[in-house]
């Protein structure tokens, strides 16, 4: 009860001082403004009617009075400078009544932590296949901003990321745009857990062991570093030779594994030597291991002499003078 009549003097009052400045002008023809004490404003710009209450010609509400703040920020704007503004812009009588300092608060368009991470797993799942390749992935966690604030227009947004550096961690840029130009930029950090189906040492293997399928097997096992060059065929690797020591269970990566050697060093090769239409043959031994296509060294055992030979087959080489 108390409220309502309240209310109802409220809005005498306004009524009435309404009245008054009708009053007062109608013979002045003037034009009043009463300034709000707060404005919130949704554009880049702030007009005479996004602060005021105008009595008389509302046109001048078109005089921009200065541009916004940035999204969610706010500015305070003195009465004189508005006055001085409008003088400068109209030649009508204004009457300027209200504070001497008006806030002016821009709105702000705000994209929510839970909105963020909405973004970026429908990013992952859309580009899934050129991020992750026939990985399978987890999102673990997340890490946005707590919300980023943006204007009040029609924006778009870009998200990419580095495919050339995939671990279990990757960092998402996420651009807002407006007119293809960038008017915010953050980024998102995700951590995930990647399993792939990779070939693992079945039993221990020893330095320069031939790989057969007893040493081999393919396991979905969790990887740390999607770059590295897992090997995802067995057959790939069968008959090639082991470069370490590998334990059992350890994944096989390309760099642990070689085509074995051809000729190895120390071994007695068929030499065969040509000097034009002239061909000789004859038994070397090879002083350097080596594959098909390949130069080693190799020891004449008649003259004891060593010459360069290129290998063409198993224990074979050429040599051309």
């Amino acid at each position: 009860m108390i409220n309502e009549k309240r209310f109802i003097i409220i809005v005498s009052l306004s009524l009435i001082i309404l009245f008054i400045f009708k009053t007062i002008l109608k013979g002045e023809n003037a034009i009043v403004v009463k300034l709000k004490d707060v404005s919130y404003v949704k554009t880049d710009k702030v007009y005479l009617k996004d602060i005021s209450f105008i009595i008389g010609d509302k046109s001048i509400g078109d005089i921009k009075i200065i541009n916004s703040p940035s999204a969610g920020q706010f500015i305070l704007v003195n009465k004189n400078l508005i006055a001085n503004i409008i003088k400068n812009k109209t030649n009508k009588n204004v009457k300027i009544y209200g504070n001497e300092n008006i806030k002016i608060i821009r709105q702000a368009f705000i994209y929510s932590k839970e909105i963020l991470e909405k973004l970026v797993n429908n990013f992952l799942k859309q580009h899934a296949k050129e991020i992750f390749k026939d990985a399978k992935w987890t999102i673990i966690r997340v890490i946005t901003p707590p919300r980023v604030l943006l204007p009040y227009d029609n924006t778009d947004v870009k998200i990419t990321c580095d495919n050339d550096h995939i671990t279990n961690r990757i960092i998402l840029n996420i651009s807002f745009l407006k007119n293809n130009n960038v008017i915010k930029r953050v980024n998102a950090t995700v951590f995930f857990k990647i399993y792939k189906k990779v070939v693992v040492a079945k039993n221990d293997i020893k330095p320069r062991q031939i790989l057969t399928s007893d040493y081999l097997e393919l396991k979905e096992v969790p990887i740390k570093n999607f770059n590295l060059r897992y090997i995802t065929d067995i057959n790939s690797i069968i008959g090639k030779q082991s470069t370490r020591f590998i334990k059992k269970g350890n994944i096989i990566t390309s760099n642990m594994v070689k085509i074995p050697p051809t000729v190895k060093r120390g071994s007695l090769v068929k030499v065969i030597a040509t000097d034009g239409n002239i061909v000789i043959s004859t038994i070397g031994k090879a002083l350097d291991s080596g594959i098909i296509n390949t130069p080693i060294r190799v020891m004449n055992l008649n003259s004891g002499k060593i010459f360069i030979g290129k290998i063409i087959a198993p224990n074979e080489v050429i040599v051309t003078f």
